[in-house]
């Protein structure tokens, strides 16, 4: 739901250069707007986040049902029916890292509020590290957190014994267990 609120935005709000005048008022009206419909956590706060969520994970595009069909914008849906064939796209011989983890295993292993903390990660290599980290980690919001504040990518691509620093951070780190989803209030919202 969050992603395709801020994939409205974006592409029906944005889009067009007669709508850049009222660009400061369009999160407000938008927030009355939902909120008078009932919609929980539309604030204009939140459509902001919502917004920067859709930019920075377009990728999960792909894991919208065919229900979904009909919100998407013509070029998403083109990728998303394009996805939908048996060949898997491969990454280009020129990126020797990908470019960012399958939308498919983001949805099902981390929670919007881990989502929330990874936006904040401007560079996109950084965003990527945390992203393989805390999936292989198993991490908490918490532990994220903590490791994002402790500047586990910096401190990583510093070390001379990566794997130590790997194995490390990885004994220490609070794993995410039903308990954390009770204790974390977004889940709830």
């Amino acid at each position: 739901r969050n992603w395709f609120i801020g994939l409205y935005i974006a592409e029906y709000e944005l889009r067009g250069a007669d709508r850049a005048a009222y660009g400061e008022r369009l999160f407000s009206e938008l927030a009355n707007a939902l909120q008078r419909q009932g919609v929980s956590n539309t604030g204009r706060r939140q459509l902001y986040a919502y917004l920067a969520f859709y930019r920075c994970y377009p990728q999960i595009v792909r894991t919208a049902s065919a229900q979904s069909a009909p919100l998407l914008p013509p070029h998403a849906l083109a990728a998303m029916q394009a996805m939908g064939s048996d060949k898997v796209p491969t990454p280009s011989a020129q990126t020797p890292l990908p470019t960012s983890v399958d939308a498919n295993l983001l949805i099902s292993r981390l929670s919007y509020s881990h989502l929330e903390q990874l936006v904040e990660v401007s560079d996109p290599t950084k965003r990527l590290f945390y992203e393989v980290e805390a999936l292989r980690g198993n991490w908490s919001v918490r532990e994220l957190k903590r490791q994002m504040a402790t500047q586990y990518y910096e401190r990583s691509s510093l070390s001379t014994d990566k794997a130590a620093l790997a194995t490390l951070a990885h004994q220490s780190a609070q794993q995410q267990s039903p308990l954390h989803i009770v204790r974390d209030p977004y889940v709830f919202e």
